[in-house]
């Protein structure tokens, strides 16, 4: 005969709790906060706004090609110490918007939509990874903030794509803000920054999830350090390709 923990008929109450909540009074779009969220807690004219990258795209970012080489020019001036790259949308219109609005605005239930559209994202590109590491803050930054918007994302990633959530990561060195800054002055930036360690990484393909990707200097300089910790590859994953 099955048995029952004591939490689990209170988490079931909720559960149901939720979804005739739900039915009675629909969520609305995180994005508009007026119509009812449909997809990826966002309304339909929302979603459809989202900028997509047009093909060909390139295999290292996961952005925009023009097709002349096999990967884009941002990519061609930087060594790239992760696999293979997936961006979700571009760094414009609707995604700027809703990324700054959580990383700035503090609008935390943005990280809900924000993580589904990365897991679509990433079952559709069809690559395997057996761990999911967010991009860490440094400790100063995320007490500044309350939170680190990778991390809550890359929780919502993690719970819809089944791959296993870790943070092996470490932001050791309190930078700059890169916002503005040129590729030189973004690696200078980020020079002994992260550190990673962890068994768990040993052998494994990490999927790394920032928000946003410009030069890539974050995303190698983090890179990096989860493959010197024994991950054997890394797949950059980004919610936005400026």
């Amino acid at each position: 005969m099955t048995t029952f923990s004591r939490a689990y008929f209170p988490a079931l109450a909720a559960s149901l709790g939720e979804a005739v909540a739900d039915i009675l009074d629909p969520p609305l779009c995180a994005a508009c906060g007026m119509e009812p969220a449909e997809k990826h807690s966002l309304c339909g004219k929302c979603l459809d706004s989202i900028p997509l990258p047009s093909p060909p795209l390139c295999p290292l970012c996961g952005g925009e090609n023009d097709g002349l080489f096999d990967a884009c020019l941002e990519c061609l001036k930087m060594d790239r110490p992760w696999s293979k790259g997936v961006a979700v949308a571009r760094m414009d219109g609707l995604m700027a918007s809703l990324i700054r609005r959580l990383k700035y605005g503090g609008e935390t239930a943005i990280a809900r939509a924000l993580g589904s559209l990365a897991a679509e994202k990433w079952l559709e590109a069809g690559i395997d990874a057996d761990l999911a590491v967010p991009m860490p803050a440094h400790w100063t930054r995320k007490i500044l903030r309350g939170f680190n918007q990778a991390d809550l994302t890359a929780t919502v990633f993690s719970r819809l794509s089944n791959i296993p959530l870790r943070r092996p990561l470490k932001r050791i060195k309190p930078t700059p803000k890169q916002a503005g800054l040129d590729r030189a002055a973004r690696l200078r930036n980020l020079e002994n920054a992260f550190t990673a360690r962890g068994s768990a990484l040993s052998g494994k393909t990490v999927v790394l999830l920032d928000d946003v990707m410009t030069t890539g200097a974050t995303m190698s300089a983090a890179a990096n350090a989860l493959l010197e910790a024994g991950a054997e590859k890394v797949v950059a994953l980004s919610l936005a390709r400026a």
